[in-house]
């Protein structure tokens, strides 16, 4: 749905996507700002707990309860979206966050100095990087 290519100084840096239906582009978000805002490493943007809103109404999904998610939203984080009118649970309008995961990043880093390319997988399913040699 949204197979992303991120360019600096219009070279290629980033290339990433996800599976997950209503879930793609939040997904394909958030490791767009944990990698150009946040600064993280591929692996990081990938592994880091997001944050979805799909509804119409505002609501916001997150994710937590998986060892993988480090760190998890802040209970001041949460607070704050709860503040804004924004729910993870629609229903009972609780603030606990979803244990279901969202999305499923795929992706590679180029290092434009050196060319070597960097892959992330997504431990919220089936996925591994591996290197090949060039020819």
């Amino acid at each position: 749905m949204s197979p992303t290519i991120v360019f600096k100084n219009d070279q290629p840096f980033a290339a990433y996507g996800s599976p997950g239906g209503a879930t793609i582009i939040n997904s394909v978000l958030n490791v767009t700002l944990n990698l150009i805002d946040h600064g993280m490493t591929i692996q990081q943007a990938i592994d880091a707990p997001r944050l979805s809103a799909t509804s119409a109404f505002g609501t916001v999904s997150c994710e937590t309860g998986q060892p993988y998610l480090q760190p998890v939203f802040s209970n001041a984080t949460l607070a704050a979206l709860k503040a804004l009118g924004h729910f993870s649970n629609v229903a009972t309008g609780a603030l606990a966050c979803a244990t279901a995961a969202i999305g499923s990043v795929q992706g590679v880093i180029i290092d434009l100095q050196t060319g070597k390319q960097y892959g992330g997988a997504d431990p919220r399913r089936e996925g591994t990087v591996i290197g090949l040699p060039r020819p």
